[in-house]
């Protein structure tokens, strides 16, 4: 949890210009903690997480001072991309690290909140299948739709069959840590907040 807790996303200034290298960094470690909580499932979701952060940096590297803000990538992509804008560039990536982070969000809140299968309360399926639902499914074609329902289902997502190789969210920790899973979620939303300021149609 300290991953997400320790890279915060900062306050967007009065201007609501968003530092294009500050949020980089705040999304840098977001594959790492995908990768400690161990399930297979979450390969797809790292896997768009680590593409966008790197289309994002790669164009913020080529001019920073012309690429200082979100938002200057925007506004040059709007003009460098024409009617295929905004589902090109960085900004098409924008926007998938968005869903991503609303994703984890989601799942976060669900376990903070307890949410469980009363006949399965091993396995946090359920919370993926909520987040993934809220979150993704709608933009997914129906072939990644069902490799994630499969992927979900084969792998059990079982507390106890893997909390020995990945101790981080075992269902005790859960128990005994829902503030700092709380503050997580708080810190993500913020994250997806600073994104829906941007000035494209963000969903």
């Amino acid at each position: 949890m300290a991953l997400l807790l320790d890279y915060e996303f900062a306050p967007p200034p009065d201007s609501k210009e968003i530092d294009t290298k500050v949020f980089l960094e705040s999304v840098f470690q977001l594959p790492s903690f995908l990768d400690r909580l161990g399930f297979k499932v979450f390969k797809l979701i790292r896997d768009d997480i680590k593409e966008s952060i790197t289309t994002i940096k790669a164009v913020y590297d080529s001019d920073p001072v012309k690429y200082e803000t979100l938002q200057q990538i925007l506004i040059a992509e709007k003009s460098m991309y024409g009617s295929e804008w905004p589902k090109a560039g960085a900004t098409l990536a924008l926007m998938w690290l968005k869903r991503c982070l609303r994703f984890i969000q989601i799942l976060l809140q669900s376990l903070a909140d307890g949410e469980r299968d009363k006949d399965n309360p091993n396995l946090i399926r359920i919370n993926i299948s909520k987040a993934y639902d809220e979150a993704l499914k709608r933009y997914h074609g129906w072939m990644i739709q069902n490799v994630f329902k499969v992927k979900t289902t084969q792998h059990g997502c079982n507390y106890n069959t893997w909390s020995w190789a990945h101790p981080f969210l075992t269902q005790g920790w859960v128990e005994n840590n829902r503030r700092s899973l709380i503050s997580a979620c708080g810190n993500l939303m913020h994250g997806c907040s600073m994104c829906c300021t941007l000035p494209i149609g963000f969903s």
